[in-house]
């Protein structure tokens, strides 16, 4: 608005100029045919370029409408709007051509940039789609992992529950074995009282019954070892005696129930003197049981397991070899991937596995050679226990010999009896109490030496008891005698209070080793 009006002012600035020289020329006294010339020339010439003037002012005017016009279409958005004003050489034609190339570049400009705000939102949404499957993805993870420990724990149990189904089929003709001499013995000597008046005679007879009442404690214990699932440790392990228990584990698998079947499986063994290896020796018994049962799975018609042990440079050597049936260069490369099995239904497919993963952990090596009709042969190799560098406990000091005071807890009557009496031949001195709150008022009153809690009672567990004797009475020492006893120690499971743990039944010389750890006075 301010342009147009200072164009359309320059305009009146030659016609103001001619009428002033007009009035300045009627003013003078003289005026000659000369001054009416110069002053008509005048005033054509203001008119003429006051019309210059007014003629340029309206179409520079036009010339910025329409530049605004394309400005304000330009500022809404609109780039394909064209600046219609015809090409000229003046100052708005060249600032018309410099916006129309500003324009062109910032229409290129413009596309690039939404080119790459699409390729940007496009990279977005795939990294959104990438997350979203990356969290779904871990998740996913997450849950196969958990479902896979699940499995894991599942198959160990179902190996060990293979195992211990061998092992139990043979069990049920040890315990027949062991009761037939207890029961008939007992039946004799009290349908045929003569016989006691024999002594020598009595003497065998119980001889027979402590020897089968034996046989059926060592299957019991040997049964204790299956449920072993304490962390691995790395304790020094006599790998000799570790064989011995996993032989005598399994023995009703190899033996009896072999017999049963009508066949026969030798079972040899060539242990040389070896040192102690390092780990845990539950997890070493159910590796070597579980080879065993291999064997003789492998040998239904029998034949010969040997078991040996040597050394071999810094480690130790076990070798379980067996005369069964072999196993083809297929089913050899096969059989230690998990669920791999050739028994049909039986097992779960994992003994192998379950056994080279053992040896594994505890840094051994683990092979197998096999021939088809010849049998096969696993070598282990594990590395030798290394004594750790620090100081040991200083042993408690016992004594022998010593006759203490002695408090026998027990709910059952003929355990409490029988223990009590054996203590009191033993020449200890001996109370008893049939449950927990009756050894609490005796200790609390009295005090003992010790006391051989049972674990399972009404009222007040053994456990229970135990926490609260030595609340009563700190310096008497607990001993725990319970049916529990064989697994509790193969857990290494003491309870708050116990001091050492026995399982039952209990020998005389077993009652005497433990007594012999209560501390002196």
């Amino acid at each position: 608005m301010k342009l147009r009006t200072s164009l359309q002012l320059s305009a009146v600035y030659p016609i103001a100029f001619a009428v002033a020289i007009a009035i300045a020329m009627a003013l003078k006294k003289e005026v000659t045919a000369a001054d009416t010339i110069f002053v008509g020339f005048m005033g054509i010439l203001g008119l003429a370029m006051a019309a210059v003037i007014l003629i340029y002012t309206r179409d520079i005017l036009l010339k910025i409408k329409v530049l605004n016009q394309w400005v304000d279409a330009v500022l809404k958005g609109d780039l394909t709007t064209q600046i219609e004003i015809p090409p000229t050489d003046d100052e708005v034609g060249r600032l018309s051509k410099a916006l129309s190339k500003m324009l062109r570049e910032l229409k290129v400009a413009y596309g690039q940039l939404q080119k790459e705000s699409s390729q940007h939102q496009k990279e977005a949404a795939q990294q959104k789609l990438r997350a979203e499957a990356s969290q779904k993805g871990s998740r996913r993870l997450t849950e196969a992992i958990s479902r896979l420990q699940d499995s894991q724990h599942e198959i160990v149990k179902k190996e060990r529950m293979h195992v211990l189904e061998q092992v139990t089929r043979g069990v049920a003709h040890d315990f027949s074995d062991a009761l037939t001499p207890i029961l008939t013995t007992a039946e004799l000597l009290l349908t045929c009282p003569d016989i006691l008046a024999n002594r020598e005679e009595t003497v065998e007879h119980l001889k027979t019954v402590l020897d089968a009442t034996n046989r059926a404690h060592k299957s019991v214990k040997n049964l204790a070892g299956l449920f072993h699932t304490g962390e691995p440790a790395a304790d020094p392990v006599d790998l000799n005696n570790v064989v011995k228990e996993a032989i005598a584990l399994t023995q009703p698998c190899w033996k009896e129930a072999a017999q049963a079947r009508g066949t026969s499986i030798a079972m040899q063994t060539h242990l040389e003197i070896v040192p102690a290896v390092g780990g845990d020796a539950g997890d070493m018994r159910d590796m070597i049981s579980n080879l065993i049962v291999n064997a003789v799975e492998a040998m239904p018609d029998g034949g010969t397991i040997n078991i040996s042990t040597d050394v071999d440079g810094s480690l130790v050597t076990l070798e379980v070899r067996d005369t069964g049936r072999g196993m083809s260069d297929e089913v050899k490369g096969l059989c230690l991937e998990p669920f791999y099995s050739t028994k049909g239904g039986a097992g779960t497919g994992m003994g192998l596995t379950i056994a080279a993963a053992t040896v594994r952990r505890h840094y051994g090596s683990f092979k197998i050679e096999s021939r088809e009709d010849v049998g096969t042969r696993v070598m282990i190799s594990l590395p030798g226990w290394i004594k750790p560098a620090r100081e040991e406990p200083k042993p408690v000091e016992h004594k022998e010999g010593r006759s203490l005071s002695v408090l026998v807890v027990d709910d059952e009557p003929k355990s409490l009896v029988t223990v009590a009496k054996i203590l009191a031949t033993r020449g200890h001195k001996v109370d008893a109490a049939e449950s927990g709150r009756e050894a609490l008022e005796k200790i609390s009153a009295t005090g003992f030496d010790t006391a051989i809690v049972d674990r399972a009672m009404p009222g007040m567990s053994g456990d229970e008891l135990s926490k609260k004797i030595k609340e009563v009475s700190p310096n008497t020492y607990v001993i725990m005698l319970t049916g529990f006893g064989d697994i509790m120690l193969e857990e290494d499971e003491t309870p708050h209070g116990v001091d050492f743990v026995m399982g039952k039944p209990p020998t005389i010389a077993a009652l005497d080793r433990a007594l012999t750890r209560v501390p002196c006075a």
